[in-house]
């Protein structure tokens, strides 16, 4: 779209109007450059200066602001180019003056255009017409350009060869996925195999008579046990019952692809049947085509109309993110991935620890993180493997690193102890430990983290935890102390007894009951080096004070923040007063003095009444709040009320439980009458 040129062209005037429309829409067609380019201005009412101009081209359209000087690829249709946030679409058609002129030049652009087969009798639609016509000539060319950009990857693709398939069988035979069929009859079994199909008979122990003594005797076969066939040497399960067995492995063959590779999923089946011999069906599900420069995945699928499998540039099966399963990768294609530029990807390595693995991910994961290959060549395996399965896992490395230890976050000395654990997440989590407090471990003291830190979920919390508690004491004084909270005179006596005996579970739960309790001290202000704050005798008390304190202090912020935020509840106490107070010899109604009042109301009480809706409805007047009391003690929190003139929303008391419900709700009946004509003698006092 040339948009310089279109903004050369004056605004096109229009003194059109009609009584109750809002715009007034005036059209033109001029000649840019050979090309034929439809211009409609849209004046608002009594105005003079356009608000919008909408452009429509041979191949393209969209709008400009003239306020605002911008531009947008919006259709005429979008309901924020007319009415933003408030009226639907439907009724913009509606308020579009335009004169029998402006139609019909509208219209004479659009019969020029071959897909549109009627012409529409509003302009609005004529417009959106135009726009329906180019978004789908633009979608038909984008599709045609992806058909082809598939047909030129399945160039690059040759059929499965029989040594792959031969590849595969071996596999199969590996991994003793062949059936073993037996049947016992006395002291000898009738077994088939089958890979071979051969069928034979062995004694299973020896007879009594001479020559049983020279008979070849096998293991009595049982079921599920994997066996050896005598005649072929194919390796298989024993199976007793005469049934078909499905078996399925997934292998992945990586070809020449540019200067990357394409690497193709195959679906290998066995098909096993009694009296049949078995058969094998080779299936390609995916290709990956993977350079430095791009990453595309096809998908196979097949077409029950033609009866034939076709390939596709997208997943039509609805699952957006495909996960390959994790397959073996065809030896020989090692020679390939060494003349790619993939060369130094080291998945040779990784194959050796992880032999089945989802290569696909592997390579997509390599091709975002080249330090994949450190990961791999220094044996950092629980680092390396997350990232094949989803490259997002990378646990908090620097990716854009230069060097390992700057990458994993810790200090150079800590890689072999790193390497020697294979990368373990909470080995890693303790060296980066060391690193960010500056102190370091023995390794008694490393034991007692593992154990602190392997929580799972909530292990980074811990790590947040300990460091800001490393801020204000030593990393070892908690674990001293921890040692004491679980049974042991110090950290040492752990070692023998591992874990310790009070069991994981508990370890874990006065781990994160005393690192609680040491962040509330440091968040409250307490100085740790003084032992009485940071060594409680009694943990269970100190946290639970430790708790009502930052309680405490929360609400004092929150009702701080909210006395100044609603203002008007203060003022309303007198107003209410005359409405709503009352009090006889069992109950009395308290109004709110503030926000913080209502708040307190809701934190003793355990409800929600001290939320922000609530205090929002009182300041409004949307909906009053009122506390019910015992006239006998005025001060003691009992129920809480929502009332909207003389009717009652909803009350609760403690943890919103109905105390007393009866008689609460007999009293209640009362008080609205009350109310209700209190109502009703201000509403006469104001006629």
């Amino acid at each position: 779209m040339k948009k310089k040129a279109i903004l050369k062209i004056p605004p096109i005037p229009t003194e059109y109007s009609e009584r109750g429309k809002r715009y007034s829409v005036s059209a033109g067609v001029v000649d840019i450059d050979g090309s034929s380019i439809l211009l409609l201005d849209v004046y608002p009412k009594n105005r003079k200066k356009p608000l919008r101009r909408i452009i429509v081209t041979p191949v393209d359209y969209g709008i400009y602001e003239y306020d605002t000087k911008n531009w947008s690829g919006k259709s005429i249709e979008n309901s924020e180019i007319w009415f933003p946030q408030t009226v639907p679409t439907l009724y913009a058609s509606r308020d579009m003056a335009y004169s029998k002129e402006t139609y019909d030049i509208v219209a004479g652009y659009a019969k020029k255009v071959k897909t549109i087969r009627f012409i529409d009798e509003n302009l609005f639609y004529v417009v959106r017409q135009l726009e329906s016509a180019i978004a789908g000539e633009k979608a038909d060319r984008a599709y045609k350009r992806r058909m082809q950009r598939l047909k030129e990857r399945c160039s690059y693709v040759e059929p499965l060869d029989d040594e792959f398939k031969a590849y595969c069988k071996k596999k199969f035979d590996r991994f003793g996925k062949h059936i073993m069929w037996y049947k016992r009859k006395g002291r000898y079994a009738d077994f088939k195999c089958s890979a071979c199909g051969c069928e034979y008979r062995r004694a299973t122990e020896y007879g009594v008579s001479y020559e049983s003594q020279s008979e070849n005797i096998v293991a009595t076969p049982k079921q599920g046990i994997i066996s050896r066939c005598e005649i072929c040497g194919a390796m298989g399960k024993y199976q007793a019952r005469e049934r078909k067995f499905n078996e399925q492995l997934t292998f992945y063959k990586a070809d020449t692809y540019k200067d990357g590779l394409v690497i193709r999923e195959v679906a290998a089946s066995q098909v096993i049947r009694k009296d049949v011999k078995e058969a094998y069906e080779y299936t390609e599900m995916t290709r990956l085509f993977i350079t430095k420069a791009e990453e595309h995945k096809d998908f196979c699928y097949y077409d029950g109309w033609t009866d034939k499998t076709e390939w596709y540039d997208r997943n039509s099966s609805g699952m957006y993110s495909y996960q390959s399963p994790k397959g073996f990768l065809y030896e020989p294609s090692l020679a390939n991935i060494k003349k790619s530029a993939f060369k130094y990807c080291a998945i040779d390595r990784f194959l050796s620890k992880y032999p089945k693995s989802d290569i696909h991910g592997y390579f997509k994961a390599y091709r975002r993180y080249p330090q994949l290959e450190y990961l791999v060549k220094m044996q950092l395996w629980k680092l390396a493997e997350p990232l094949t399965a989803n490259f997002y896992q990378t646990n908090d490395m620097d990716m854009a690193a230069a060097r390992p230890e700057d990458m994993l976050g810790i200090q150079k000395k800590d890689i072999p102890y790193l390497v020697e654990q294979e990368g373990n997440i909470t080995i890693l989590n303790i060296c980066r430990l060391q690193k960010q407090t500056g102190q370091q471990f023995e390794m008694i003291y490393c034991a007692w983290l593992y154990e602190i830190l392997s929580v799972g979920y909530s292990s980074h919390r811990i790590y947040e935890q300990l460091l800001q508690i490393a801020e204000h004491m030593s990393i070892k004084r908690v674990i001293n102390q921890l040692a004491k909270y679980v049974g042991y005179e110090s950290p040492d006596d752990l070692e023998g007894d591992y874990p310790n005996r009070f069991g994981y579970h508990y370890l874990n739960e006065r781990a994160g009951k005393y690192l609680d309790y040491l962040q509330m001290r440091i968040e409250l202000g307490y100085d740790l080096s003084n032992n009485v704050y940071s060594k409680p005798r009694d943990l269970d008390a100190a946290h639970q004070e430790m708790v009502m304190q930052s309680d405490a202090k929360k609400i004092k912020e929150k009702s701080m923040t909210a006395d100044e935020k609603y203002t008007q509840i203060p003022k309303l106490i007198k107003q209410l007063s005359k409405v709503y107070m009352y009090k006889d010899e069992k109950y009395q109604i308290v109004i709110p003095k503030s926000a913080s009042d209502i708040i307190e109301e809701g934190h003793v009480l355990h409800h929600c009444v001290g939320g922000d809706n609530y205090l929002r409805a009182h300041n409004r007047q949307t909906s009053t709040i009122l506390f019910l009391r015992h006239s006998k003690n005025p001060d003691i929190r009992f129920v809480t009320i929502e009332i909207k003139k003389d009717h009652i929303v909803q009350w609760y008391g403690a943890y919103d439980k109905k105390t007393e419900e009866t008689e609460v709700n007999k009293w209640l009946r009362t008080y609205r009458e009350i109310v209700n004509k209190r109502l009703s003698a201000d509403t006469q006092k104001i006629a």
